[in-house]
């Protein structure tokens, strides 16, 4: 659960299977409980990793390039919006995708 299914197998060549894969992640998330450790754990791995991609002057660029011209803004404390993801906040988000796979597109190029 939790960590262990963050990890989803992208199968380029074999888009259904990815799928199906995600779905299970999606179901396994909003039937069991949001482990705190494994929450904070999660935090933690998106601010440091987004704190490393932001250290590339390029990637940074990049980010500002979006806030103005995009609209979004993921700069602008980033790691306080991380950190205020609550174990309801992602069950909602999972029920969300969940609902969201009554239509689905796979597109292969």
């Amino acid at each position: 659960t939790g960590v262990q299914t963050c990890a989803l197998p992208i199968c380029s060549d074999q888009p259904m299977r990815t799928l199906v894969e995600a779905r299970k992640v999606i179901e396994n998330v909003l039937s069991n409980p949001v482990n705190a450790a494994e929450l904070a754990s999660c935090k933690s791995l998106l601010t440091n990793g987004y704190s490393t991609y932001l250290a590339d002057p390029k990637n940074y660029v990049d980010a500002v390039l979006m806030r103005y011209s995009g609209g979004k803004d993921v700069l602008t404390g980033y790691n306080n919006r991380i950190g205020s993801v609550s174990a309801d906040k992602v069950k909602e988000i999972f029920g969300a995708l969940s609902e969201g796979m009554r239509i689905e597109y796979v597109v292969k190029q």
